[in-house]
């Protein structure tokens, strides 16, 4: 086990045990996004609108497994491996990316006679090589050489979402006027 100590030994004598280990170049990630909305305003308290939302996410987290034996060759696993006197270990390193791209369908009830309503509906498409911002998602990298071969739907994609909600007021407390 490395400590202060024997942090820097001039041979390692023993398994490095460490099982996280961070890029010291880790860079922070960051989003964009834009959105496009279209709004009109119908007969009997009714507001329609369409809208676009765009994401797009750099250099978001991953999760990688430098140190795996490679395969196919007749040499023990422990031998295999990228760094001999190292166990298996975790690596937080940058470079993937995501896209989100949703057209929305808005209905709102304006309030009249104590009742308002919403109705929501999204068509949308999640992509990415990374499904959490921060690289911690519990999701390992497979293809280390190659990001590319990691992309395909996020962990949270939702083709298709409903939405309703309303509010319904109580006339219970209002004050009127008695003439």
């Amino acid at each position: 086990m490395l400590t202060i100590q024997n942090g820097f030994p001039v041979v390692p004598s023993q398994n490095v045990t460490n099982t996280y280990a961070i890029d010291p170049n880790y860079r922070l990630a960051y989003a964009q996004t834009w959105n496009l909305a279209i709004q009109r305003s119908l007969p009997h308290s009714l507001v329609a609108e369409i809208e676009y939302i765009g994401t797009k996410g750099t250099d978001l987290g991953v999760v990688e497994q430098p140190n795996r034996a490679a395969p196919g060759s007749v040499l023990t696993a422990q031998q295999r491996l990228q760094i001999g006197n190292a166990t298996g270990f975790s690596y937080q390193t940058w470079g993937a990316n995501s896209s989100f791209q949703a057209g929305q369908l808005r209905l709102t009830r304006r309030m009249v006679r104590g009742a308002s309503a919403n109705l929501l509906y999204t068509f949308s498409k999640a992509i990415d090589n990374a499904s959490s911002f921060n690289g911690t998602g519990g999701t390992v990298v497979q293809f280390i050489d190659n990001l590319h071969n990691e992309r395909g739907l996020s962990s949270f994609d939702q083709r298709h979402r409903i939405q309703l909600g309303y509010v319904l007021s109580s006339p219970v407390g209002v004050r009127t006027k008695v003439r």
